[in-house]
């Protein structure tokens, strides 16, 4: 396939040139970096699993239809050997200076093992796109979508866009004297990868219970009980829910650990108390002074249908506790 160059000029300040009848502005000119476009050619054909990016599922709560909770099934965890140069349009396969490798001894990179399919290969960055791309075998034009086996090898040519964008890197001397190249922003780059392993993940299906539930095991307290009646001084985390995760834990949605003093509210028996939710007096009702729990309080136990604040309606939620005193 024959491929086609895009350009983007990216602006560079010029400087202001001066003559003996008085300053004058000369524009700043703009410098072209010629961009090639992705392009991938096997050089070895694998023969075991296929890489996949997997499905989104969506899990629906039971006795809520109204809470649906995405979730990935059959993410993969790739492990891949890489060579990766600065791309040059004068070689016939456009590899340029040497700029990092996987060998062993010799590698600098944070890049595996890394999940495919998600985008963000590495570290949660959004560098090296392009490899995602790479493994998953994207359509070229109208080229079949090819992903590759383990066992298989693929050269790629990446845009910077796919790379690493407008982030430039120093050039590095190893200890064993092996050199490898600076990164100048914008580059466009050239990967050999082997498919070296790949893992399936194991679905974490989301679970939705209908009471305050402990989401690992909690931590006993020594001192007073918060029995009903009592006033319970309270450090906590709030979590939005998130199931597509082991701990169940989310964004931050609020948090008083470091704040000068500890959130206080009279614990009740069941019902409601209007200064809390009625998951979270359930949650802290019954602790010891020292004790820590995590809990998941379902929607209809915490901010219901209509929501609080940044909470939207029919949001689980997760807390860490710590019950900090009881008066």
């Amino acid at each position: 396939m024959k491929s086609m160059l895009k350009f983007i000029a990216v602006a560079v300040i010029g400087a202001a040139t001066l003559s003996a009848c008085g300053g004058h502005y000369k524009p700043p000119e703009a410098v072209v970096v010629v961009q090639p476009e992705y392009k991938q050619t096997d050089t070895v054909v694998g023969t075991g699993i296929a890489a996949s990016a997997g499905v989104t599922k969506t899990y629906i709560a039971p006795d809520n239809p109204n809470i649906t909770i995405p979730y990935p099934s059959g993410s993969q965890l790739v492990t891949v050997n890489f060579t990766g140069y600065l791309y040059d349009g004068t070689k016939a396969d456009g590899k340029g200076a040497l700029f990092e490798t996987s060998t062993p001894g010799e590698s600098t990179s944070v890049i595996q093992p890394f999940t495919v399919g998600v985008g963000r290969p590495i570290a949660n960055s959004t560098s090296l796109i392009g490899l995602d791309q790479a493994l998953l075998g994207v359509k070229v034009g109208n080229d079949p979508q090819v992903p590759m086996k383990v066992g298989g090898k693929r050269t790629v040519v990446l845009p910077a866009n796919l790379a690493y964008g407008p982030n430039s890197l120093p050039a590095r001397t190893l200890a064993n004297g092996k050199s490898f190249a600076a990164l100048p922003a914008n580059s466009p780059m050239v990967y050999d990868i082997e498919l070296v392993a790949i893992t399936v993940l194991p679905d974490i299906v989301p679970t939705l219970p209908s009471v305050v539930t402990d989401t690992a095991a909690p931590t006993a307290g020594t001192g007073a009980v918060a029995a009903v009646g009592k006033t319970a001084v309270v450090r906590y985390t709030l979590y939005a829910f998130d199931g597509t995760v082991a701990d169940r834990r989310g964004k931050v949605i609020e948090t008083n650990t470091t704040a000068a003093a500890g959130f206080e509210f009279v614990v009740v028996a069941d019902g409601t108390n209007a200064s809390v939710i009625i998951g979270f007096n359930q949650a802290v009702r019954g602790m010891l002074v020292g004790g820590r729990r995590t809990v998941f309080i379902p929607s209809a136990l915490g901010y219901g249908a209509a929501g609080g604040g940044t909470i939207a309606p029919n949001t689980p939620l997760v807390y860490d506790l710590f019950l900090e005193n009881v008066k």
